[in-house]
């Protein structure tokens, strides 16, 4: 099972994509399938939906025990930027975003393998961080993909590992003293 995101050329109208609509991927998977890709949908939700509002019990609560979380590197392994387990992903999140007053994580197109009790996930995300501080402010917009191999858990899917890959970042000074 390898996830894909890089879009294909359609057969039948000439534009770029899936050439097949939603619709007509999931018809005919079993019920049970349908179900594990929408609470997989939902994890990957939770996670951006908990560093935005700092709610750091739901972050934890989105990893297995041993999960391993990469942010920004070059690749799934970079070693200064792992994390294991998630108290150590969550304090990790905690102190990074300490620095910003704001911050809104956008998920947009995902791509989702299952089998059995594993998946695998591409999904990609916006991340706007918005820092106001009296000496200094900024925005901080990084677009990237969250890749994802994901273990079902009793009745709950979580993250094992995810590997933050950073395609481009904007960083724009906003000067001192800027108000909220």
């Amino acid at each position: 099972m390898r996830v894909t995101g890089a879009p294909r050329q359609s057969t039948t109208s000439g534009r770029r994509g899936s050439g097949t609509s939603a619709g007509t991927e999931l018809a005919g998977k079993p019920p049970t399938e349908i179900a594990d890709r929408i609470a997989i949908q939902d994890v990957i939700t939770r996670y951006a939906t908990a560093l935005d509002q700092r709610d750091w019990d739901l972050l934890s609560q989105v990893f297995t025990s041993d999960a391993v979380v990469s942010y920004g590197g070059s690749g799934p392994a970079t070693p200064d930027a792992t994390f294991r387990g998630p108290s150590r992903v969550a304090a990790n999140c905690a102190r990074s975003l300490a620095r910003y007053s704001a911050t809104q994580h956008l998920l947009g197109n995902s791509v989702i393998a299952t089998a059995g009790d594993r998946a695998e996930a591409s999904t990609y995300v916006q991340a706007t961080h918005i820092a106001l501080h009296a000496a200094w402010s900024e925005i901080r917009t990084l677009g990237g993909t969250y890749h994802d191999d994901l273990a079902r858990t009793g009745q709950k899917w979580r993250i094992r590992r995810r590997w933050l890959e950073i395609t481009w970042e904007e960083i724009r000074s906003l000067g001192p003293g800027v108000p909220r």
